[in-house]
């Protein structure tokens, strides 16, 4: 069972199949301290940029705030993502503060000096990294002291009983490789020097319904990163999946009732730099 998993290739898709979300920029810029003092430029670290689907809103709530003098270090190792967010620059919908690194920042340096941060975000990365507490130690080693560091997230306990599980019954076993449980991510805060402050949970985080748009997204994997390891480890059973997913489409299509898919138990993680 290989736990790997790469959108590499997929750019457009996972542009269109995955949006940022305006309540976590939200949160983010309302609790990373001290930032509304204007003296210097803040530097901002954005760890899986992807296309830039929650940089955008993150830029949004710092001009809300009036906050005009920063930067936004931005990583990611896929080129195809990149390629997109360069675009993304180019035509205005994200501006040029926001500088942009190829990089697979999973178990290696960060190459940034020490406390150098003023605040770190990423969304939906961590079960990605096979290396989570080694990437939350550099996000700590470059965090000034005082500064926050926000991860939107689930944990293991809230992928039990997952609505896709029902079209993709192996799905669990192997969410339950990459998500850590709550008790080892604050585990993983403490040790890496932050402060493991209370979740702030975001429910009805865009729900949609699973219909025709749904099934695309399924198919070609882009609505969850696990179904690309579901094909990629076993087809047949991605296949199948795949099919009574379309037969649930199908039916819906004919009833002109579709349910909707929604997942609510989505939280912000996050902790200071002691």
């Amino acid at each position: 069972m290989e736990i790997t998993h790469s959108y590499e290739g997929l750019g457009q898709e996972y542009f269109k199949a995955r949006k940022g979300t305006p309540k976590f920029a939200a949160f983010v810029v309302s609790h990373a301290g001290p930032v509304s003092i204007q003296d210097r430029t803040l530097t901002i670290l954005e760890l899986g940029v992807g296309s830039g689907q929650q940089t955008e809103f993150v830029e949004k709530q710092l001009d809300s705030a009036g906050i005009s003098r920063y930067k936004i270090l931005a990583y990611d190792k896929s080129s195809d993502q990149l390629a997109l967010l360069k675009e993304r620059i180019k035509k205005g919908e994200i501006s040029s503060r926001v500088i942009l690194t190829q990089y697979d920042f999973d178990g290696k340096p960060l190459p940034l000096e020490a406390e150098s941060i003023d605040f770190t975000y990423m969304a939906w990365v961590l079960h990605h990294l096979h290396h989570q507490q080694a990437v939350i130690g550099e996000v700590a080693r470059t965090t000034r002291k005082g500064g926050g560091f926000f991860m939107y997230q689930v944990t293991r306990e809230c992928m039990q009983h997952h609505p896709l599980d029902e079209f993709f019954p192996m799905k669990y076993e192997y969410d339950k490789q990459r998500y850590p449980t709550l008790p080892q991510l604050r585990r993983m805060f403490l040790n890496a020097g932050f402060t493991f402050e209370r979740p702030h949970i975001i429910k009805d985080d865009g729900p949609r319904l699973i219909d025709r748009a749904f099934l695309e997204g399924v198919a070609n994997t882009t609505i969850d990163s696990v179904l690309r390891i579901i094909k990629d480890n076993d087809p047949s059973a991605f296949s199948e999946g795949v099919n009574r997913l379309r037969l649930e489409v199908e039916n819906s299509e004919r009833s002109g009732e579709f349910r909707k898919y929604m997942h609510v138990d989505r939280s912000i993680f996050w902790g200071i730099k002691k």
